[in-house]
């Protein structure tokens, strides 16, 4: 079968050249009934070869007739296979190539009735009702482009007339809506999806082609065509569509000035729209994900250069504007798992300042009430609508949150292992500690005296991070406390005597100073045979000593007990001198004290009686007294780590030697 089928078509192509078209068509007319007998008898048609041949034969034939200049018998002749499998309804039709011709030739027609005499526009709707389903894929042919494309072509077609273009779109518009006229329509939501679509992308078009004439004549139609694009297809949404993309055209986008002012005057008409039509906000918030979705793919690119993509953003403030303005604001009439947390958090992190809106996000909404012209009321102010905007989202925000806690209110048991795996992690650290391994000794074989000093180490965490089962590794808090505990050790030795000296980050001689105090300190009898060290001679604190200099830090570090730290410095003793013996560790994780939650209330009171918390980032939320105190004992949490340590000073038993900016 497929020698005969490549027969035909070479056949076929020779008798176009030949214009022959008799024997041109009764060729088809094989393939036609070749085409037939497949689709009745194939079980996988969308996988056959043979027909995936016979397709790609007659769109190749399609193309040459075309070329040939008989485009309307092209059309005619492709149109017969989409009526043929019409009967079917098995397969997904395809003709790239003649689909291709057919828009170069448009560009060129010179006149309404050519235009019509090729039935591009039924061809076009052919392809749109073959989309659908086929073997568990769908098939959506292209289509929103090609309409949109089809539009575009004939808008640039510099032989017809302005009237000639608007005639023509307007039929082509008003074949768009007879498309749901057809059987089954209202229950395929794919097809009701991508007429939605194609009708918003074509208004798209418009707006990038500064075309207002074709835009006003579109947004005329699409309400006075309401009857026939039934309850499902809704204008409203379409038209939404689009008045957002123009808002994030004038407002968002950096666009030259010139088209900026061309383009509100397609924002008036969209204005004029909203001024004469109710929306139910309710409804529109039930398509939110799917418009942002589709805008999203709107966004202009810089020609490939790198940007931050904004249309998101863009969606998210227009739904609560446009909510903001229409009237009351009620929160409850949008689904929590539309405006959920993830939503809420962008938009309120993006545009709180403490608790109150950004001038620029005031900014924006006046320019979005200009763009609008809409008032529900003239006692009620922009800052009021955003005020209520504002207690209403942060409200919901606190109730999520309040939500997110509960679950983590009866974790005792994850806690106590979290807290385990807290305490191995501090006392590997313990272990690692350069001080305690470089003076480690048993402090009860000597006889000089020593003293046991507790350190305590306390840091608030959300609840979440110790009460989670797939929580953190802890490692930040075992680094914190490592930071903090050399801090309290150096500290503590500089009480004690130890000699304490600091140097610049631009001083020179740095090593030459160490040497010269490890000089000083061996004539005062002190041998320093330990050193633990934060800067290593290829360090870029170095990078202006000698390299003499450096060799003999390397030596000394070689020399030496030695041990390494984060910190910049160098801390240089004699270990029979300075002895220091690891003690008991604890850890315990427990609620914020009294003090805590009082020192917390009183910094985030306000004048209006209210305390507003940190909920997260920037987002600050407000509370009354005693849920701000149920909410701080229940979203953090202390952990304490209490640490013994055992220390035996003899007179002056080294020095500190610190790097700092100045």
């Amino acid at each position: 079968m497929e020698k005969i089928l490549n027969n035909l078509y070479t056949h076929t192509l020779s008798c176009i050249e030949k214009k022959d078209m008799n024997e041109v068509k009764g060729n088809n007319e094989f393939f036609l009934e070749i085409f037939a007998e497949i689709l009745g008898e194939s079980k996988k048609p969308t996988e056959s070869i043979l027909l995936k041949a016979l397709v790609s034969y007659i769109d190749s034939i399609a193309e040459k007739l075309v070329e040939a200049g008989y485009q309307e018998y092209a059309v005619e002749l492709v149109r017969k296979f989409y009526k043929t499998e019409g009967q079917y309804s098995v397969t997904s039709l395809y003709f790239e190539k003649l689909l291709d011709s057919l828009f170069s030739v448009h560009s060129e027609l010179k006149s309404f009735n050519s235009v019509k005499d090729i039935s591009f526009i039924g061809l076009l709707l052919d392809l749109f009702l073959n989309t659908g389903e086929y073997q568990g894929r769908y098939y959506d042919n292209n289509i929103v482009y090609l309409f949109s494309r089809y539009y575009v072509v004939i808008s640039k077609n510099r032989h017809l007339s302005d009237d000639e273009k608007v005639n023509i779109i307007s039929y082509f518009i008003s074949s768009c809506f007879h498309l749901s006229l057809v059987d089954g329509f209202d229950q395929d939501k794919e097809k009701i999806k991508l007429l939605e679509n194609i009708l918003a992308n074509i208004l798209k078009a418009t707006v990038d082609r500064l075309d207002i004439l074709i835009f006003r004549e579109v947004i005329k139609q699409l309400p006075e065509s309401n009857y026939l694009l039934s309850d499902k297809v809704d204008h409203k949404i379409i038209i939404l569509k689009i008045t957002i993309y123009l808002y994030y055209l004038i407002y968002k986008e950096s666009i030259p000035a010139e088209e900026k002012s061309h383009l509100k005057e397609f924002g008036v008409l969209v204005k004029d729209y909203w001024q004469y039509t109710y929306l139910s906000l309710a409804p529109m918030w039930t398509r939110y994900v799917e418009i942002k979705s589709e805008l999203s793919r709107w966004e202009r690119m810089n020609n490939g250069q790198a940007k931050w993509l904004m249309m998101d953003s863009v969606v998210r403030e227009f739904f609560l504007f446009f909510n903001c303005c229409k009237g009351i604001f009620d929160i409850d009439d949008i689904p929590e798992d539309i405006l959920n947390e993830s939503e809420l958090f962008s938009f309120l992190n993006s545009n709180l300042k403490g608790s109150t809106f950004t001038e620029q996000l005031i900014s924006d909404y006046m320019n979005f009430k200009e763009f609008i012209s809409y008032n529900h009321g003239d006692n009620v102010t922009p800052i009021l609508e955003l005020n209520q905007l504002r207690e209403q989202l942060l409200l919901r925000y606190k109730q999520i949150k309040f939500k997110e806690l509960s679950n983590y209110i009866n974790s005792t048991e994850i806690i106590d292992i979290n807290k385990m795996i807290i305490y191995n992690k501090i006392e590997q650290m313990i272990n690692e500690d350069p001080y305690l391994q470089l003076t480690g000794g048993n402090l009860n074989n000597i006889n000089y005296q020593y003293e046991t000093k507790n350190y305590t180490f306390r840091i608030n965490v959300p609840i979440q991070f110790v009460a989670k089962k797939e929580g953190s590794d802890f490692k930040s808090i075992a680094n914190n406390f490592k930071r903090a505990f050399e801090s309290y050790l150096l500290n503590f030795l500089f009480h004690k005597g130890i000699l304490v000296e600091n140097i610049t980050f631009k001083e020179n001689n740095k090593i030459i100073r160490m040497l010269d105090i490890i000089k000083n300190l061996t004539n005062e009898g002190v041998t320093i045979n330990s050193l633990v060290y934060g800067i290593k001679p290829d360090s870029v604190f170095l990078y202006q000593e000698d390299e003499v200099s450096k060799e003999k830090l390397a030596a000394l570090i070689e020399t030496l007990n030695s041990a390494e730290t984060e910190r910049h410095l160098w801390v240089g003793f004699d270990n029979n001198l300075l002895q220091i013996e690891s003690g008991k560790l604890s850890v315990d994780i427990v609620n914020l004290s009294d003090e805590v939650i009082e020192d917390i209330l009183t910094k985030s009171k306000r004048e209006d009686g209210m305390y507003y918390l940190k909920i997260t980032n920037e987002i600050h939320a407000p509370f009354y007294k005693e849920e701000a105190r149920g909410y701080l004992l229940t979203e953090r949490k202390t952990i304490v780590i209490t640490k013994s340590i055992n220390v035996s000073i003899q007179g002056s038993p080294g020095f500190i030697l610190e790097i700092g900016n100045s």
